[in-house]
C-alpha cells in the first residue's frame, strides 16, 4: 500500500500517470507541444498547471515555460510506465530521480516566494508519504 501511495503522490507532483501519449517511438521524439499532443496527454498538462497555477499564483509567462517541462515529463512517466524490464522498485526509484530533475527545472522560474510555498508543498507530500 506504501508504494501505491508513493507512486500516487509522485505522479501529482510530476506527471499524471494516466495519460496516454502517442504510440510508436514516442522515446526518441523530443518533447511534443500541446497542440500536437493527444488530447488526454493535453488535458494532464493543462489539468497540472492550473493546478500549480492555484497553489503557487503563476503568471502566464510563467505557465508557458513550464508548459513544455510537464510535456517532457509526462513523456518520460509514459516511457517509463511501459518498460517492462524494470522492477517496481527499479520504477520507483527512477520516477523519483525524475520528479527530482523536474524540480530542479522548475524552481529556477519561481519567485522567492513561490518556491517557499513549493517546498513546503513538497515537505509536506513527504510527511504524508512516510505515515502511509
Amino acid at each position: 500500500m506504501k508504494n501505491k501511495s508513493y507512486i500516487v503522490s509522485i505522479v501529482l507532483v510530476a506527471a499524471s500517470l494516466a495519460v496516454s501519449a502517442p504510440a510508436g517511438g514516442a522515446a526518441d521524439k523530443p518533447a511534443v507541444n500541446p497542440e500536437a499532443a493527444t488530447p488526454d496527454r493535453r488535458a494532464g498538462i493543462q489539468a497540472r498547471l492550473k493546478q500549480l497555477s492555484a497553489q503557487l499564483n503563476l503568471t502566464d509567462e510563467q505557465k508557458e515555460k513550464l508548459k513544455p517541462i510537464f510535456q517532457e515529463q509526462f513523456g518520460k512517466v509514459r516511457e517509463l510506465r511501459q518498460n517492462t524490464a524494470l522492477s517496481r522498485e527499479d520504477k520507483l526509484a527512477k520516477l523519483k530521480e525524475l520528479r527530482e530533475d523536474t524540480n530542479k527545472k522548475i524552481e529556477p522560474i519561481l519567485t522567492a516566494e513561490q518556491k517557499e510555498k513549493w517546498q513546503k508543498f513538497q515537505q509536506r507530500r513527504a510527511k504524508r508519504q512516510e505515515k502511509e
